[in-house]
């Protein structure tokens, strides 16, 4: 068994100060004389780490094993948001499906963190309603169509206010949306059909980020859960390519000084969820409520 630093500089902490008070696996209290017991039984991450890794598939940006500390406020934050990033991100992605029940413990080893992080962003990912609570952990509810369609709308309604700011700010450069189109249409002609739902989303970011209005996207992201996880389902190469279309159409709108041209391809856009929320649900009914 390899044990982690974590556990290494746990017991030395407790071999110096002789008054610590620490909880791994079936252990409880250790005192200095007891030192040479923690290190015979590993800790709960010690362990899971030898063991295959499960469904996630992103990484911490922190690679070192290190735990929070209540005295290094900036790492904690900073840990909590990579496991709320990674999280959600495997929900969004379809990598935690509907239905999958998902522990506290299981993921914190994973993830090599400590519980609290983890329960946090269960949390907050509860408020979002992509996750919903059961004992000892969550399960990663269905999609709401209802819920779909109220998101669509307001996409669409802010959306157009945000291309109408933009419009009459008169950028002096487009090109964060062109490199936006661009990379969609590398994905696309690389057979990348996977990234496409990344990207559609970073088009957007960078359309409110040009209208100064980065918060309003941060707000609307945090409420569109069920709908990125409809566009992952979009696995259609034609479908994909007609919204990069629409992306390059608002971009040449934009550049001609032609409002009612960027705000129809917009549009035109938006309407392709009603089908696709359609083609989804009946072949895979399963996902939905």
């Amino acid at each position: 068994m390899v044990f982690c630093t974590f556990c290494i500089s746990v017991s030395l902490s407790i071999y110096r100060s002789c008054a610590y008070f620490c909880v791994f696996g079936q252990l409880g209290f250790l005192v200095p004389w007891f030192f040479h017991l923690l290190l015979a039984v590993p800790c709960r991450m010690c362990y899971n780490s030898s063991k295959p890794s499960g469904m996630l598939t992103c990484q911490l940006q922190s690679k070192e094993h290190i735990m929070p500390s209540p005295t290094n406020k900036a790492q904690d934050n900073s840990i909590r948001e990579n496991v709320y990033r990674v999280i959600r991100e495997n929900i969004t992605s379809l990598q935690l499906a509907p239905g999958t029940t998902v522990s506290t413990q299981e993921l914190a080893a994973k993830l090599q963190v400590s519980r609290t992080p983890v329960h946090d962003t269960f949390s907050r990912l509860e408020r979002e309603k992509m996750l919903r609570p059961v004992p000892r952990g969550a399960v990663v509810p269905p999609l709401n169509t209802d819920m779909i369609r109220q998101t669509v709308w307001m996409h669409r309604t802010v959306s157009q206010a945000v291309l109408g700011e933009l419009y009459n700010h008169r950028p002096t450069t487009l090109e964060p949306l062109e490199h936006c189109v661009a990379a969609e249409l590398e994905a696309l002609q690389g057979g990348a059909i996977i990234k496409m739902a990344r990207l559609h989303l970073e088009f957007h970011r960078t359309l409110y980020s040009m209208a100064g209005r980065e918060p309003v996207m941060d707000v609307l992201e945090r409420n569109s859960g069920d709908l990125y996880r409809l566009l992952r389902m979009m696995e259609s190469a034609d479908l994909w390519r007609y919204v990069a279309e629409q992306h390059s159409t608002v971009v040449q709108g934009l550049a001609m000084r032609d409002y009612e041209m960027a705000a129809h391809a917009l549009e035109a856009e938006f309407d392709l969820v009603k089908p696709l929320l359609e083609e989804c649900r009946y072949q895979r009914p399963y996902f939905f409520e």
